[in-house]
């Protein structure tokens, strides 16, 4: 029985509910990028500056496709430069979320239940927050490809699954070469989806083949993707002699021969100071609220969706198999949060009894939504070393 004292027939006119959608992302847009508006100052970091600049000049690199494209489009790769193009990006993928987060409310026939989530999808520190205040990281692109494929999955026809397979397997070969760890930022994800909408015996021999061309490709990004055209040093000051101060040496060293375990042994060495430790506490603090209700909706999951809607929640959470590999833990949990954001998103707009049962819990519980998006406020965006920036 709902609660009779919430509005859980509200149905906001359209203009309404994009005015709604529009301002929150524009509130806390602008409190993920206080100084940009402040100070006018890019928050691209020289970090993933640097990483703009890796191409293919002097053979095969990891990591390499995107500056490769841009040196050979505009030939010098500014930092202007760079942040103009990382902003363009952000903004689309936000558009993208939004419009993912947001079909569930046309879908479910404009419910306020509906409008919430998308509020939560929208405004989370995990979410759109992490990726302005990270903008000009190499995710944004890998999601930019992520969600055009699982939009072309709902789209393709059910018996084509050689078409299938190809929208599936090229976007993912193409992320890769941006990101190796697209093997676990998004692929899980998009081939989960792919399981999701298609199980059949047939279909599964194609996610099959486009789970080994993932492990393989990889694999050999991985490990021969190293820069062998000279040392660390004396490809640093190359680089310095044309772009400046801004190339950082430790951007650039993943690529001179950062094996697995120099990667884990560099991790751990990091991974259990105070710092870390407290961070990992204020995390647990702030997004409490958003926990307690995933909890909370946990067991509605598992009553109104098949095992085939768990799995891909599970697989949602694949980033946090990058802890043990790299130091930015809070970005691992950004991007599976993300994950299960989008996740929820899909099965929503697929299971009308979960979606149904959704809704009514944030309709029945406006306080537990007010708690959501009030700590996502104060905390600020879920950050990649360091949890939030409130802690500075």
């Amino acid at each position: 029985m709902h609660n009779e004292t919430n509005l859980t027939d509200t149905r906001p006119a359209t203009w309404k509910f994009w005015a709604i959608i529009a301002s929150v992302f524009a509130l806390f847009f602008l409190r993920a990028n206080p100084k940009l508006f402040i100070e006018g100052r890019s928050y691209v970091g020289n970090w993933s500056y640097t990483h703009f600049l890796f191409t293919y000049d002097d053979g095969f690199i990891k990591r390499g496709l995107v500056g490769d494209i841009l040196n050979r489009l505009f030939g010098h790769v500014s930092y202007e430069l760079v942040s103009t193009i990382a902003y363009l990006a952000f903004f689309v993928l936000a558009a993208m979320m939004i419009r993912l987060s947001t079909q569930p409310w046309h879908a479910a026939g404009k419910r306020q239940g509906a409008l919430l989530f998308a509020i939560i999808a929208v405004t989370s520190p995990a979410t759109l927050q992490h990726f302005a205040q990270d903008v000009g990281r190499f995710d944004v692109f890998l999601y930019l490809i992520a969600l055009p494929a699982m939009y072309g999955l709902s789209r393709a026809n059910g018996d084509q699954r050689v078409i299938s397979f190809f929208i599936v397997t090229v976007p993912l070969s193409l992320a890769l070469l941006i990101h190796e760890a697209a093997f676990f930022i998004v692929a899980p994800m998009v081939i989960a989806y792919w399981i999701f909408i298609d199980s059949s015996r047939r279909a599964l021999i194609y996610q099959a083949a486009t789970i080994a061309t993932m492990f393989i490709a990889t694999y050999l990004i991985s490990t021969r993707g190293n820069y062998q055209a000279s040392s660390l040093d004396a490809h640093l000051e190359s680089l310095r002699a044309i772009y400046g101060s801004r190339v950082v040496e430790s951007s650039l060293s993943v690529l001179h021969n950062t094996t697995l375990e120099e990667n884990i042994g560099r991790t751990l060495g990091t991974a259990f100071d105070y710092s870390r430790a407290l961070h990992h506490v204020a995390m647990l603090v702030f997004m409490s609220p958003f926990f307690y209700m995933v909890f909370k909706l946990a067991p509605l999951l598992r009553e109104s969706c098949p095992p085939k809607a768990l799995l891909l929640l599970l697989a949602s959470l694949s980033p946090l198999a990058l802890y043990p590999l790299g130091h930015d833990h809070f970005r691992w949990w950004s991007l599976a949060i993300t994950n299960i954001i989008l996740s929820t998103a899909l099965i929503l707009i697929h299971n009308r009894n979960f979606s149904d049962s959704l809704f009514a819990y944030l309709e029945d519980n406006p306080r537990l939504v007010k708690m959501i998006l009030i700590t996502a406020f104060i905390s600020g965006p879920l950050g990649v070393t360091g949890s939030f920036d409130i802690l500075k």
